[in-house]
């Protein structure tokens, strides 16, 4: 679903998102893992707002990976990443620790 259908401000330009992935060196902001601006395979970049209280606008976006985004949805980063250092740690805890293919 686009911005505009979720009442979300949209005032950023495709050159500016271009420069942007480029800057990331088509890298997810949160994980590292390697993103595609082509929606192929499982590499899928997808944009993020960085605070989901503002709109799509500049230095409030980051390319992160498509699976990052839909867990992030409308957590803050600090939410965000502090959910995942607790699963982190009680997986650890408990000895759970499957090797993924990004590791």
């Amino acid at each position: 679903m686009n911005a505009a259908v979720r009442g979300i401000d949209w005032d950023v330009k495709n050159d500016y998102l271009a420069d942007l992935l480029i800057s990331q060196g088509f890298k997810c902001a949160m994980t590292g893992w390697d993103i595609s601006a082509l929606n192929v395979g499982n590499n899928t970049a997808s944009l993020d707002r960085i605070d989901s209280k503002k709109g799509y606008i500049e230095g409030n976006v980051q390319w992160v990976h498509k699976m990052v985004n839909m867990c992030k949805q409308q957590y803050t980063k600090e939410e965000f990443l502090k959910m995942c250092k607790a699963i982190t740690k009680y997986k650890i805890l408990k000895h759970e620790n499957p090797k993924e293919k990004n590791d």
